[in-house]
């Protein structure tokens, strides 16, 4: 065996239960020559920087004829005592292993303990020749810790979910769009995600249909005033989803035959944006706000797991309070910036629902392969800002795939090394989850740490600088330290988003890669003197917690805890246990 071993490893379920006894785990060990070789593994389950269990284990490992990697599945048990409050929790699971030779390798992953969230991913390619890859692809999903599975356009057509027998061949058909889709390899999908206990979502526009559906049933339409059909690039037309409408029930049945013919476990209700107001066949105007808030409820009474798009955050005032498993927003201009994305993540705050982002990372659409690292770091920017603001992305799925625009299937592929970067980004919010997304902790940027009548302050130190600089911006402006800062009685959490290199705050275009060579000196409140103070980042030491020591101060309020630590990548978390 070579010195070239590697350790790649990530929980075969996205979140733990409080009645879960055990962390299934797929451990992929790459390197591995084909003689049986005794390797001794040790396992560290960390939360906020305090371990909790380091089980250790040795096993045999010998690689197949032709190759070097081995893969095999691994079972961790918890003690009751794991998590004796029954609190919501990240834990990070950081795996070694060691050879009989002394060859010798690491790797970091985390699960949710219980935390309420929702890690939304997708899927899109349903042919035949898929079905070989459907495995990668859910182990890439697991990676991303995704708790939902959107089925995107594996439909026969947006007003006839499945076909009739002499509509298919074989189980194959095309889709609206020319799409191959076999319908075997979406039940294939379908049951492999609920063997990892992962939600499958299908598609399903709330108000799409062919023409010749439309042509037929001219009655379910809806039109503009000057009685013309509306539609979306003249192959889905807009039909009318008010109570009563014949199409309402229609819809509804197609819902029903996806749970039950195919087993999804929701729908993914979609919209366009528009129409927002329209007319019926007979010239009544439908204000569809009102519309939606009653469809989302009504098919809800069939305890389907449901997620419905608000297209640039319409109407989600109204069907944010709608049974369903999550807020999901569709971010479109004019929310551009990152400010934007601020905005939109306080303003369903007050829900108390799992935010998600549907925030297209654009920088991705024509990358250079050779050369991504403008896409990437907009990518752990954009990562970074939601996840700092308690909201999650859709953003990731099919076999390695980044979405770039809302037609799914035309998504790009990321490269080993950036899928890695950004996995360090989605492992590091699972691991500090009650950090990010405790319920509890409330947003106090604007009032304590920016601003007239702050109370924190932030002092940014450069390599080389003649003087320290406070650039610090309360909601991600170009050439500036942007700190968000949360509080609950028990700690402070502030995220330090490092925007002092990028000219540009827009969330879907490029930016210029982490440069380093800056520290920040942050005074906090003194409000205990038995104050305890961590930091992590997630491009270094895999994301590991670290304690701070900490100095008293006068700070610009009175009596303060001072800490100076340097910005190590785009995103640093600092933590203080009061």
């Amino acid at each position: 065996m070579g010195n070239n071993l590697q350790l790649h490893f990530w929980p075969l379920i996205p979140r733990l239960s409080s009645d879960d006894k055990s962390i299934p785990l797929m451990i992929e060990v790459s390197g591995i020559g084909s003689s049986p070789d005794l390797c001794s593994f040790v396992l560290c389950i960390d939360r906020l920087g305090h371990e909790l269990l380091t089980p250790h284990w040795k096993t045999y490992l010998s690689a197949s004829e032709g190759s070097t990697i081995v893969r095999f599945e691994h079972s961790i048990a918890l003690p009751s005592q794991i998590n004796p409050e029954g609190q919501q929790a990240g834990l990070g699971l950081f795996l070694s292993v060691i050879t009989s030779e002394g060859h010798s390798a690491q790797a970091k992953t985390a699960i949710d303990l219980g935390i309420h969230t929702v890690r939304y991913g997708f899927l899109c390619n349903f042919a035949s020749r898929d079905l070989p890859t459907r495995e990668s692809s859910v182990d890439f999903l697991l990676q991303q810790h995704c708790t939902h599975v959107q089925f995107y356009d594996w439909s026969y057509r947006p007003h006839k979910y499945i076909p009739e027998d002499d509509e298919i061949e074989g189980g194959c058909f095309t889709d609206l769009m020319g799409k191959s889709i076999d319908i075997n390899t979406v039940q294939a999908a379908i049951s492999l995600l609920h063997t990892r206990a992962i939600h499958a979502l299908a598609y399903g526009a709330v108000y799409a249909a062919s023409q010749e559906y439309l042509e037929g049933h001219p009655e379910q339409g809806l039109y503009d005033i000057n009685q013309r059909p509306i539609d979306l690039i003249r192959r889905f037309f807009i039909m009318n989803v008010t109570a009563g409408n014949p199409w309402r029930n229609r819809l509804y049945a197609q819902y029903a035959d996806a749970i039950k013919a195919l087993r999804f476990d929701g729908i993914h209700m979609d919209t366009y944006g528009y129409p927002k107001i329209a007319f019926d066949y007979a010239g009544k105007r439908v204000y569809l706000e009102k519309e939606f808030v009653s469809l989302i409820d009504d098919w809800a009474k069939n305890t389907s797991r449901n997620i419905f798009n608000n297209v640039g955050g319409w109407p989600s005032d109204l069907t944010a309070t709608c049974s369903q498993e999550a807020i999901y927003l569709e971010v479109w201009d004019p929310h551009t910036e990152y400010r934007h994305l601020r905005q939109l993540a306080l303003a369903h705050q007050r829900f108390k629902k799992p935010r998600i982002f549907a925030a297209y990372s654009l920088s991705y659409k024509e990358v250079d392969t050779q050369d991504s690292s403008r896409a990437l770091a907009s990518t752990c920017l954009l990562m970074a800002t939601a996840y700092a603001h308690g909201a999650t992305l859709l953003l990731f799925g099919e076999d390695g795939g980044i979405l770039t625009q809302p037609y799914y299937v035309d998504h790009t592929i990321l490269k080993p090394s950036d899928r890695r970067v950004l996995t360090q980004y989605t492992d590091f919010s699972v691991h500090y989850g009650e950090l990010l997304y405790g319920s509890s902790l409330v947003d106090i940027t604007e009032s304590f740490a920016t601003g007239e009548n702050r109370e924190f302050s932030f002092c940014i130190h450069e390599e080389g600088g003649k003087a320290p600089m406070t650039r610090v911006s309360c909601d991600g402006q170009p050439n500036t330290l942007w700190p968000i800062v949360h509080m609950d009685k028990k700690r402070i959490v502030i995220n330090v988003l490092n925007l002092l290199d990028q000219d540009n705050v827009r969330w879907n275009e490029g930016k210029n890669p982490f440069k380093g060579g800056v520290s920040v000196t942050i005074q906090i409140p003194l409000y205990s003197r038995a104050m305890n103070v961590f930091t992590a980042s997630p491009e270094m030491d895999d994301g590991k917690a670290h304690p701070l020591e900490w100095k008293e101060t006068t700070g610009i309020r009175g009596p303060s805890g001072e800490i100076s630590i340097p910005l190590q990548s785009f995103w640093t978390l600092v933590w203080a246990e009061l």
